[in-house]
């Protein structure tokens, strides 16, 4: 297995790692940046004024950012979002983590406090209609989620309690069932998370310089060792090459020189693109 920083400066709180179909993102959330990833470095696709949890290509073209404490639609050649929808959280207290699509064109998200307020933080599902429901409460700090189509299943970290979840989902209806520890972390906090093409889920952990895979009944399968103290998020390439992860510098009182940075790490195994948001 090899381990490649990706040749970029660091990021103050890099996550959202996903592979579209034109090829690997990134953001840098808490300075609004969207990034695109490749064997340069790193190109910034657009820059907003409030946080970046996460970006998904739409089905008609353009992007869904999920930012602030909204979702922004974002139409191709667009300067700016055409519709915004707003969970009317306070933006001064609360900002969103961390997103994934559904089979449906769904979009599903989480927020969470500034201040990580245990219990405050919440799942919400967007449909292609434009609808919204809040569909969890009392998480602290929501990661992942991530949605496992063959067999039914939501994955979700709730970060700061060291869990990850995971309970039944209805792809046809978006309806979530009740969620139950499915894997405990008690040294590190479960980030961002990936489903590889055999089902397989692996999870970045912040604190824990390493990645987890996680067999389906939750054993643990393997351990990847990382040289960044908070990794972030994880993405697979379709086509089998490395992985990328991302990495934090955030609140590291003495960064390493590879916190913040992200990784082209060859774990042999691949996924398919991530999903676009229909609406």
């Amino acid at each position: 297995m090899t381990v490649q920083p990706v040749d970029m400066p660091v990021v103050e709180l890099g996550e959202g790692a996903r592979w579209w179909a034109s090829g690997p993102v990134q953001v840098d959330l808490l300075a609004g940046r969207l990034l695109s990833v490749g064997p340069q470095g790193i190109a910034e696709v657009l820059a907003l004024d409030v946080p970046l949890g996460a970006a998904a290509p739409r089905t008609g073209g353009g992007l869904a950012l999920v930012a602030g404490t909204s979702v922004h639609l974002l139409d191709d050649g667009a300067d700016a979002p055409t519709v915004v929808i707003d969970t009317g959280l306070d933006p001064r207290s609360m900002r969103v983590n961390d997103a994934c699509t559904d089979e449906a064109g769904r979009l599903w998200f989480g927020l969470m406090a500034y201040d990580a307020t245990p219990g405050s933080g919440s799942l919400w599902r967007l449909e292609p209609d434009h609808s919204l429901a809040r569909v969890l409460d009392g998480i602290t700090i929501p990661n992942g989620p991530v949605i496992d189509h063959r067999r039914g299943v939501l994955y979700l970290a709730d970060s700061a309690r060291g869990l990850v979840l995971r309970g039944t989902i209805d792809v046809a209806t978006g309806e979530l069932g009740v969620l139950e520890t499915f894997a405990h972390v008690p040294d590190a906090s479960p980030d961002g998370m990936a489903l590889d093409d055999e089902g397989l889920l692996w999870s970045a952990l912040w604190g824990g310089s390493r990645l987890h895979c996680y067999d389906l009944d939750g054993s643990l399968a393997s351990v990847v060792p990382l040289p960044a103290s908070q990794p972030t998020s994880i993405a697979f390439d379709p086509t089998g090459g490395p992985a990328l992860v991302t990495t934090a510098r955030h609140g590291l009182a003495h960064p390493g020189d590879l916190d913040g940075r992200s990784f082209w790490v060859d774990l042999g195994r691949s996924a398919r693109p991530a999903l676009p948001y229909g609406g």
